[in-house]
């Protein structure tokens, strides 16, 4: 989160009050957070929240049976965390994640942090996932989407911000770090085709049956975007990848 970068370096720049403002509510981020948990397939393994910030996640995981603990660099956002009862550390993510042993963690999460990174360091974060996850690890990153146009016009709200991160450009170098399998999620995207699916087939059955009928017609289970084209619909993007 937003803490994740030292974005408290300067006095003038609180890390807490600009992510409740600009970020959103705990509740809202917890709801957009919760889909992404059917990744995580190791439950006695632990996850490690890279730059946790106010704990979303780590209230997620918990409610789900979950282990995990966090780390960020804003020392308030921890603070935050350990008044919900979490295991969250304040200091650098580099250093945390490398004292992990090799192979140890059942998941790495980032969200709204690697587009705080330098190239180099969003390398250096991909290779030490690659080592420090068991087989089978999930990797979640979630970043501002750069397709979607009020997420590209409102990046360069954050100063802390470095680059927006297109989801192909993310999916590549997680490939080159050793991700064979990997996959493009968007926060909110089950309910917006389960929408769109319900409208279609609305629209199907009035063509069939008559407008009378149409409040009758079966709902549909959302489908996941094969398109990656269409997540310009969405602010947020979430790269999913397995070792």
């Amino acid at each position: 989160m937003i803490g994740a970068m030292g974005a408290g370096d300067s006095p003038l720049f609180d890390a807490a009050a600009f992510a409740e403002r600009f970020r959103g509510g705990e509740d809202e981020i917890r709801a957009r957070l919760r889909p992404y948990l059917r990744f995580f397939r190791a439950p006695e393994r632990e996850i490690l929240d890279f730059g946790c910030g106010r704990g979303e996640f780590l209230d997620v995981a918990r409610a789900a049976g979950l282990r995990a603990r966090g780390v960020d660099r804003s020392p308030l956002l921890v603070e935050r965390c350990h008044a919900k009862g979490h295991d969250a550390a304040a200091g650098d993510g580099f250093a945390a994640l490398e004292r992990c042993p090799d192979g140890s963690l059942g998941g790495l999460v980032a969200v709204h942090v690697v587009e705080h990174f330098e190239l180099a360091e969003l390398a250096r974060l991909l290779e030490l996932a690659s080592r420090k996850l068991a087989p089978g690890g999930t990797l979640l990153l979630e970043t501002p989407n750069p397709r979607h146009e009020v997420a590209r016009r409102n990046f360069w709200l954050d100063p802390t911000h470095r680059r927006p991160l297109h989801p192909e450009l993310l999916d590549f170098l997680a490939g080159r770090a050793g991700f064979a399998r990997r996959e493009i999620h968007y926060p909110g995207e089950d309910d917006y085709l389960l929408r769109q699916e319900r409208r279609r087939r609305r629209s199907l059955w009035e063509r069939l049956v008559g407008r009378r009928y149409a409040r009758q017609a079966p709902a549909a289970a959302p489908q996941r975007l094969l398109d990656a084209d269409e997540g310009a619909q969405f602010p947020d993007y979430g790269l999913v990848a397995w070792r």
